[in-house]
């Protein structure tokens, strides 16, 4: 789903969410979620990612990730906005003037065992039409790969331990 807004004051957002069932609970969702260096092992669109500055999952803590779109490498340097084990982290980066904020939330599904975890990017900017300017079809597909791989790593039952 794609939102784009403009705000009284100029500024542009785009909003993108995907969703997914997940057969674990959100406990065993946030496990395999916050072994932040242990993503790339089981992340089909995150090449590496490592602490930088602060205690992990804590709000203002720093961490360096490389992801994958349409093929290329594109680092990022973000910082965790909100941490709420095991429902929910935020984080953000701004790269020219462009903020882009990422939240996942981890909800039980409603038989009760399994999650529902969603995934939300808002994009914004003062100056560049990002209806125009981003490549949405790139982040959705990135958007669902991750979801997809985190969904097979938590069903696996084979959660990589937290460093």
């Amino acid at each position: 789903m794609a939102n784009p807004i403009i705000s009284p004051s100029g500024v542009r957002s785009l909003v993108l969410t995907e969703s997914v069932s997940i057969d674990a609970s959100p406990d065993s969702v946030w496990r395999v979620l916050e072994n932040l260096t242990g993503w790339p092992s089981w992340n089909a669109v995150c090449d590496s990612a490592r602490w930088t500055e602060g205690a992990p999952w804590e709000a203002g803590s720093w961490f360096r990730m490389v992801l994958r779109m349409a093929g290329v490498p594109v680092p990022f340097t973000v910082r965790v906005v909100e941490a709420d084990p095991p429902s929910a982290v935020s984080w953000e980066s701004t790269v020219l003037t462009v903020t882009g904020s990422r939240s996942f939330t981890i909800e039980h599904a409603g038989d009760g065992k399994g999650s529902l975890v969603a995934d939300t990017k808002t994009f914004t900017s003062p100056v560049l039409p990002l209806r125009l300017f981003y490549p949405r079809p790139i982040i959705q597909t990135m958007s669902r790969r991750w979801l997809r791989s985190l969904k097979e790593q938590a069903e696996s039952n084979l959660s990589p331990s937290v460093e």
